[in-house]
């Protein structure tokens, strides 16, 4: 007896295939911010999709986010100084980075940047 595969039973096994390929890539210094951005969308998504999938994955992704930890040290100076600004277009995305920002660290508690966006909004 011949079993068709689901959709999620096949996204399940391109998994490991889909992870060696992407993770690299989220390493490369010269990987631009957009792909970057993709490609953290699409590990957000496989979670969302299929609970644990990246389980395997888990000491590779976790080394990236130490290394981009300490490059919030320089973002967050100028996206406080951004959320000045008075270009509506400029501040209204700087909140969405901020808010980003907050959803992605909300379990590291460091600096006290949380503080002044949330005096900024008032």
């Amino acid at each position: 007896m011949d079993v068709e595969e689901t959709p999620y039973m096949l996204l399940k096994s391109q998994i490991p295939a889909l992870s060696k390929a992407l993770l690299p890539q989220l390493k490369v210094a010269k990987t631009m911010p957009m792909t970057l951005q993709d490609g953290f969308q699409v590990l957000h998504a496989l979670l969302s999709i299929l609970p644990g999938s990246l389980f395997a994955q888990v000491s590779p992704i976790i080394v990236m986010i130490k290394v981009f930890m300490p490059s919030l040290l320089v973002l967050v100076p100028v996206l406080l100084k951004s959320l000045g600004e008075h270009h509506p277009h400029i501040a209204s995305e700087t909140f969405h980075t901020f808010s980003t920002l907050l959803n992605v660290t909300h379990p590291i508690k460091s600096g006290d940047w949380p503080e002044q966006v949330y005096d900024h909004t008032i």
